[in-house]
């Protein structure tokens, strides 16, 4: 049996799922986790927010982080139920390096997200030759 490692999942429902469709989700994700003996570590809800672009006919999406421990295989399984239900619009995934620090990755701070300036670019002088 492999063993199991750490993974964290972002999902994104569309923004007109009611509360029976997010329970159903919720449901679909326990019910595979269990299946594959996972333990789920931690499970937010980071609420609406606008998206990066749009998806399908969404410009806003519901965002849930869950952060769980269960062998590789169970994480294919896992993706292929978010992919089969038609109200998660995206997901990712990814494998968490062994000890990594406890707690969840934070929540964007605002629903429209955070825009962060560039540093100005160092001015670069050079020398051109002119009579060539």
């Amino acid at each position: 049996m492999a063993t199991p490692r750490e993974y964290e999942t972002i999902y994104i429902l569309g923004s007109d799922v009611d509360d029976a469709e997010k329970a159903r989700v919720s449901d679909r994700i326990d019910t595979v986790l269990a299946r594959f003996g996972g333990e789920v570590k931690r499970r937010d809800e980071w609420g609406r927010r606008k998206l990066a672009y749009k998806i399908g006919k969404f410009e806003r999406g519901l965002f849930y982080y869950l952060r769980y421990t269960v062998t590789g295989d169970a994480v294919a399984e896992l993706e292929r139920n978010l992919r089969l239900l038609d109200s998660v619009i995206k997901f990712g995934t990814v494998r968490l390096e062994d000890g990594a620090a406890e707690g969840a990755r934070p929540a964007p701070e605002s629903e429209e997200g955070v825009r962060r300036e560039r540093p100005p670019r160092p001015v670069v002088e050079e020398e051109v030759d002119l009579d060539s």
